[in-house]
């Protein structure tokens, strides 16, 4: 059952009409064969438990980060309070076990885990997923906890070329932003990203044109 397609599951047939309904997308426009396509890899386990608006919720956000290239995090807790199931998308070219292991330290001590077992997702995908089941070891933590878990997520993947994109989202707004951020992504080379901020390339990008 968790290896078969969607839409040869009846249960798991209808929640996913119902979300692709809820989402306002057309199965045949890119958008929404992207936001299928998220739906169909989603993890089982987590479209049997979790809600169709929070599954609508969720893979609008995925597909949000998988078209500007950003870092997603998702977090559900499970219906007795002992486990948190995480998702994190991630782009693939700045994925590593090193990453891994940065994100699963951060849920174990901010969690207070007793375990942490993972899998990650590798696809055509931009992004790379892994999911990480965390068995806490006491009560469920806090909504601001789990704020704070996401934000050190955030900043943990973030790269140079991120905060480069920011910059420019900020000087040019967001369209021309993303646009001037992929143009320019392989201009500045190793010892430039490392003698100079993101902000400073944005200034030196504007100066320049």
């Amino acid at each position: 059952m968790f290896n078969e397609e969607v839409s040869r599951i009846p249960f798991l047939r209808e929640k996913a009409k119902e979300a692709i309904d809820l989402s306002g997308y057309n199965e045949k426009d890119h958008s929404g064969k992207e936001f299928r396509q998220l739906l169909e890899t989603f993890p089982r386990d987590e479209l049997f438990q979790v809600s169709t608006e929070r599954l609508t919720s969720a893979l609008q956000a995925a597909l949000y980060a998988q078209e500007r290239r950003k870092v997603d995090v998702y977090m559900r807790e499970d219906a007795f309070g002992s486990f948190v199931s995480v998702l994190v998308y991630v782009p693939r070219d700045l994925f590593n076990t090193d990453l891994r292991l940065k994100l699963q330290n951060i849920l174990a001590k901010d969690l207070n885990a007793e375990d942490i077992d993972f899998n990650t997702h590798l696809s055509e995908s931009p992004l790379a997923r892994t999911q990480f089941n965390v068995k806490l070891s006491e009560t469920p933590p806090s909504k601001e906890v789990y704020d704070s878990i996401r934000k050190k997520i955030m900043s943990t993947v973030v790269s140079w070329f991120d905060d480069l994109e920011a910059a420019l989202n900020d000087q040019y707004g967001e369209e021309k932003g993303v646009h001037l951020a992929k143009q320019y992504r392989q201009g500045f080379n190793a010892s430039y990203r490392e003698a100079f901020t993101a902000r400073r390339a944005s200034l030196d990008l504007q100066h320049n044109r």
